[in-house]
């Protein structure tokens, strides 16, 4: 289907007759308190019950956290208390030991050995010179001093060595649905109306319908390219590297353990009708210059998917993690206002990507 050429200045004209007839604003400021009342507090009290019962929980050795991070790291340095014993055998590595505190694990094809000094310790001054791709130092339970002296010139990631207990996967997987289907119910209650409006103009748009979604996800790819474009420029000007979000990593983790069928209601389903009903009819509803409501929507749409990042990562870092999320929000946006401001539209594409995602996720 050919189409037509579009019109970036009648999108962001304000559509009087659509704003008169869908006038829900208590509808679009409940959605966005229930929203997030559940996403801080009532999150909070459905994990907690879930960890209180042993069948959910797991636990993790420091064996675990390294075996973990070597599957997620390309290159790296781990320093660890002697106290873990650790064999070479299981890593593609070699053990450098510095007496009596703690170990070096590096790639075999890097060779690290002008790191020491004639008495054997690690030397600080060499330690900077390292090549830039051994950039991701993790600690577990070194002193104070050492994390300090290594915080000067590298991100530091520090694990405790000791054992600990976590949500399996299928659990994480249980929170997460649970939570949807919490916000899903009130949320489609409060904006019924739109819904009801927004489902008779698709029944107008009859066949059209198809090509808007086919549309719609080739703007997701072209957003994809772009973002990884800004991604890629932006990590070469300031000599960083990209990581996924703390939300991409437990979702993958979910995908491949025992939570799947949970995580594919959520992630392809739940997840983007809440999203869009939230980030797109009820902002936009309450913010009637679209460019502002754009705008937002995408911001918040994107903070929201890396809160955890947000809290713990330096600017640069947060900003990389960001651009992904900002870019689709951006992208979703753009299709809620190109057309129609038609939620189903925009929720079906939003569907379609994240489900091509996820297949491609469960192929690797």
């Amino acid at each position: 289907m050919q189409q037509q050429p579009i019109d970036f200045k009648s999108m962001f004209q304000n559509d009087p007759s659509h704003i008169e007839k869908n006038n829900n604003t208590a509808g679009y400021i409940f959605s966005i308190g229930w929203y997030f009342i559940t996403m801080f507090i009532l999150a909070t009290f459905v994990f907690a019950l879930i960890y209180a019962n042993d069948n959910f929980v797991e636990t993790i050795t420091a064996e675990d956290r390294i075996s973990n991070s070597l599957n997620d790291e390309e290159d790296f340095i781990f320093l660890l208390n002697n106290s873990g014993n650790f064999s070479n055998d299981d890593y593609d590595m070699i053990v450098y030991q510095d007496n009596p505190s703690y170990t070096i694990f590096v790639l075999k094809e890097t060779d690290y050995d002008d790191i020491f000094d004639t008495n054997g310790n690690i030397d600080y001054n060499k330690l900077i010179v390292l090549p830039e791709s051994a950039k991701t130092i993790v600690t577990y339970a070194i002193d104070d001093e050492t994390i300090e002296t290594l915080e000067e010139n590298f991100d530091i990631f520090v694990m405790p060595l000791e054992s600990t207990e976590v949500l399996t996967s299928y659990a994480n997987s249980l929170v997460n649905i649970i939570i949807y289907v919490l916000l899903f119910i009130p949320i489609v209650w409060f904006l019924r109306t739109d819904l009801s409006f927004d489902f008779k103009d698709l029944k107008m748009l009859n066949k059209k319908t198809i090509g808007f979604v086919i549309a719609g996800y080739l703007y997701v790819i072209f957003g994809n390219i772009i973002s990884n474009v800004f991604i890629n420029l932006i990590a070469f000007i300031f000599q960083s590297s990209y990581k996924p979000a703390t939300n991409q990593i437990v979702i993958e983790d979910m995908l491949r353990n025992e939570g799947t069928l949970l995580i594919i209601l959520s992630a392809v389903i739940l997840g983007p009708i809440v999203e869009e009903l939230i980030f797109r009819k009820a902002i936009f509803g309450l913010i009637h210059q679209p460019r502002i409501a754009l705008l937002v929507s995408s911001f918040v749409f994107a903070l929201i998917h890396i809160i955890t990042e947000a809290f713990t990562e330096p600017l640069i870092s947060i900003i990389l993690t960001m651009i992904p999320y900002l870019t689709m929000g951006f992208i979703f946006g753009f299709i809620y206002l190109k057309y129609h401001k038609n939620i189903y539209i925009v929720t079906i594409v939003h569907m379609l990507a994240n489900l091509i995602s996820v297949i491609g996720l469960l192929l690797l």
